[in-house]
């Protein structure tokens, strides 16, 4: 999508990228509770996006999606749900792919549809796992320069 800008993020996104967070993780995951999302809320905001090299992807100025990387770990990508579709996902996570050699991730089995997503942007699974919090089966993913 022509008009997409993506730039680091600065402390003043960080409660825009939490609603965005909040508002794609309640809608794609629809097998976690609610409840789960709203109580990680806070870290999410205090510990996690802090911690992390943060991109912001823009449209007209406003935050559109978001992808968060820990050394070559992907520890988050969230598009709004109401401007997926338009390759601001497929960006960001260009943009990454850019500034390193190898990225890892963790996503939930029954999330087809992003797994179809990291599948056709060159990752792999390489093994399975089980998330500690949720008790949710999860593919470890790879993709490699």
């Amino acid at each position: 999508m022509k008009g997409i800008e993506i730039r680091k993020m600065n402390d003043e996104d960080i409660p825009r990228i939490v609603d965005i967070w909040y508002e794609t993780s309640v809608t794609a995951h629809s097998f976690i509770s609610e409840k789960y999302w709203e109580s990680n809320r806070e870290l999410m905001k205090t510990q996690y996006l802090p911690i992390s090299e943060t991109y912001v992807a823009l449209i007209n100025n406003d935050i559109a999606g978001f992808i968060s990387i820990i050394d070559e770990y992907l520890a988050a990508i969230f598009v709004r749900p109401d401007t997926q579709g338009k390759g601001i996902g497929s960006s960001l996570l260009n943009h990454v792919k850019s500034i390193r050699n190898n990225l890892q991730l963790k996503v939930y089995m029954k999330n087809q549809k992003t797994i179809e997503f990291y599948k056709a942007h060159g990752f792999a699974v390489v093994s399975e796992s089980t998330d500690n919090e949720t008790d949710e089966n999860e593919f470890i993913m790879e993709w490699h320069k």
